[in-house]
């Protein structure tokens, strides 16, 4: 596989996934956002929040910064169109990390520190595919909420990211 191909098409999913699904939140009155779901994070509010976190704290990671300990559902932004700005700042940080990487980089081991202050060693390019995958489950989750609200479900799937991307 070729990762310098690979890896930019995949970041640049993320943003749009987040993008599709912000189409549908921003359908939403604060209640419902705030509302408990009974989402890992609770709310979409919650869960978005998280997603946030843990965005930001892969790509840490990535870029070889030690992060250490972390609570996985700290609330980093509590309002609402703050969150929803720092999720896709996030999202352009992600693009231009993966963007500057040679071919290499993606083969080789990478160490970090998990949240609970366990060191790991991974292959970096498992490493991006899980920030991606990890947003997917979350996103997920999200969408399931939404429908509760009677709200459509976004279609994220990467075949319609695909088509959009050459259009």
């Amino acid at each position: 596989m070729n990762g310098r191909k690979y890896f930019p098409i995949l970041a640049r999913y993320h943003r749009w996934a987040y993008g599709r699904l912000y189409e549908r939140i921003d359908e939403l009155g604060d209640a419902d956002y705030h509302a408990d779901r009974g989402l890992f994070f609770r709310s979409i509010h919650g869960s978005l929040n998280h997603l946030l976190l843990v965005d930001r704290l892969w790509l840490q990671r990535l870029e070889g910064q030690v992060t250490g300990k972390v609570n996985l559902d700290e609330e980093l932004e509590p309002e609402r169109l703050a969150l929803r700005e720092a999720i896709f700042a996030e999202c352009e940080r992600f693009i231009g990390y993966v963007d500057s990487l040679e071919e290499s980089a993606f083969d080789e081991m990478h160490d970090y520190v998990s949240s609970t202050g366990e060191a790991f060693t991974r292959p970096r390019a498992s490493l991006i595919a899980h920030v991606v995958n990890h947003g997917t489950h979350h996103r997920g989750q999200v969408s399931a909420a939404l429908t509760q609200c009677g709200l459509d479900a976004p279609v994220m799937d990467i075949p319609y990211f695909l088509a959009d991307a050459t259009r």
